[in-house]
């Protein structure tokens, strides 16, 4: 496959940070340092401009378009910045979520049904499709608490999807999550060295594009498992569902943010975000690589899944020995 659909928006989100930064400083799109979140000075939030900007050059230098998916980004992107601006509440930004995802299901007719260990009617196919695309837009956001975490896993499940679009001939699948992943890795500088975060325009956009993608090849192509794609984004699904768990049994808003997420958790264990970021990034490369080996054997997925909510869930608590090695 052309290293270019990867190459053009890699250096179109890279070179767009000038306009980027000036965006920032113009319209006040800048995230300042409170008691829960881990930096300390103000820091611009408008990463999802790089991100955006380099996809879709992407999309039209290399003439690679999906009005569906192409148009759910695009709307998706301008809700993340009402967020980012704070001129919309979370709950009415849910709602508008559900009519994107459910405008990307009709108009794509991409319904997932088979779901490895039964098979749904069409018209509970989209409900839960539609619950799987909104799960993934907010958990990729949720997840968004550290330099690197939440663009990292992205592009490690889009890498993830491209391989397994590529091996089953699926290659307008496997050319968008390429664009996408050049976008975010060109923002991935400027995030990792402290310039700027993504947003809620950014990890909107990479949720709704991991989300849509696997929807999409899901209903193509019959023989990859369900379990393949749940594992392929499971610390950001994990997260999401042990932070609710954990603030309903203490009998707090499972909506309201803490500083109790396993990438603080582990932070604060490590004395380093940058170890906690590694460790992160490394058991998710681990989960995509098992979920592209084994992606026909829903068996052995839905085995690996409960071993890796127990993994993950040990280690929220407490460290893992493994020999010599401490994680």
């Amino acid at each position: 496959m052309n290293f270019l659909i990867f190459l053009v928006p890699f250096i179109f989100s890279f070179i767009s940070w000038p306009v980027a930064k000036a965006a920032g400083m113009r319209w006040g799109l800048i995230d300042y340092p409170n008691h829960r979140k881990i930096h300390s000075i103000p820091t611009l939030k408008t990463g999802g401009f790089l991100i955006f900007a380099g996809y879709m050059t992407g999309v039209l230098l290399c003439q690679k378009f999906w009005f569906s998916l192409n148009l759910g980004i695009l709307l998706i992107f301008l809700i993340g910045l009402l967020g980012d601006k704070d001129l919309v509440p979370p709950k009415p930004r849910l709602l508008m979520q559900a009519l994107i995802a459910l405008t990307f299901i009709l108009i794509s007719n991409s319904v997932v049904t088979d779901i490895g260990i039964i098979e749904l009617p069409y018209f509970l196919g989209i409900p839960f499709t539609l619950i799987g695309i909104v799960g993934l837009v907010n958990a990729y956001n949720i997840v968004d608490g550290m330099n690197g975490l939440s663009s990292g896993l992205g592009v490690i499940s889009l890498f993830t999807i491209a391989v397994m679009s590529h091996f089953y001939g699926n290659t307008e699948i496997a050319v968008q999550a390429l664009l996408f992943s050049g976008g975010i890795s060109g923002f991935l500088i400027f995030n990792l060295i402290g310039k700027c975060f993504m947003g809620d325009a950014g990890s909107y956009m990479i949720g709704f594009m991991v989300s849509s993608l696997s929807i999409s090849l899901a209903s193509n192509v019959k023989d990859i498992s369900a379990f393949a794609f749940l594992l392929n984004v499971y610390i950001p699904i994990f997260d999401t569902i042990f932070s609710i768990w954990r603030r309903r049994r203490l009998h707090k808003d499972p909506l309201k943010a803490d500083k109790r997420h396993l990438h603080h958790m582990l932070s604060r264990r490590y004395g380093s975000t940058t170890k906690a970021l590694a460790v992160l990034l490394l058991i998710q490369i681990l989960l995509s690589g098992l979920a592209l080996l084994f992606h026909k054997e829903t068996l052995i997925l839905v085995m690996l899944v409960i071993f890796s909510t127990l993994l993950l869930r040990r280690l929220w608590f407490r460290a893992i020995k493994l020999g010599s090695l401490k994680i």
